[in-house]
């Protein structure tokens, strides 16, 4: 029995984590921790990181729906820490689990307080983009325009931004 299971920007990408996690604590000990790294939803939304929701990622997590989540796959779970870590690009949950034996559920209230402001949120993310779109479709063709960086996200910014991206000369990214 595994004493320690780390699981780093995983989850999002799992269509059934909770028959996985019922799988997991079928073979796991009371004295297994299970530590989980997700993109965090509150921090996307905090942030207006919007262009951060990338079609790879089948889920999304808040504090609150990853404890529940270890709810539904075990009654026995017990949260023992939860971590929003903010990074240039977004944010991380870090949260830690171990089997409860027999001390009820872990915690699950939600922290969604960005949650209220969304839609005020991503009208602004929207019209910040449009601004920017229209600047750029307005450079004359003497100005040479490039993309820099950040190509997995190219495909969203356009989505959003209403743009095929014809104004740019190209996009210079080393990968």
């Amino acid at each position: 029995m595994p004493d320690l299971i780390i699981s780093d920007q995983v989850f999002e990408h799992i269509p059934n984590t909770s028959k996985m996690l019922e799988a997991f604590a079928q073979k796991i000990s009371p004295n297994s921790i299970f530590v989980i790294g997700v993109p965090s939803l509150e921090l996307l939304l905090k942030h207006q990181n919007f262009h951060m929701i990338i079609h790879e990622h089948v889920n999304y997590f808040s504090q609150g729906s990853l404890t529940k989540l270890f709810n539904v796959a075990n009654q026995n779970f017990v949260r023992l820490t939860s971590k929003l870590l903010t990074l240039p690009h977004g944010g991380v949950l870090v949260q830690s689990f171990r089997l409860g034996e027999g001390r009820g559920r872990a915690e699950s209230q939600n922290t969604l307080d960005a949650l209220p402001d969304f839609d005020k949120n991503f009208s602004l993310y929207k019209q910040q983009l449009k601004i920017v779109r229209k600047y750029m479709e307005g450079l004359t063709n003497k100005d040479s325009v490039y993309g820099f960086g950040a190509s997995y996200l190219t495909a969203n910014l356009a989505y959003f931004m209403e743009s095929d991206f014809s104004f740019l000369e190209g996009i210079i990214d080393e990968t």
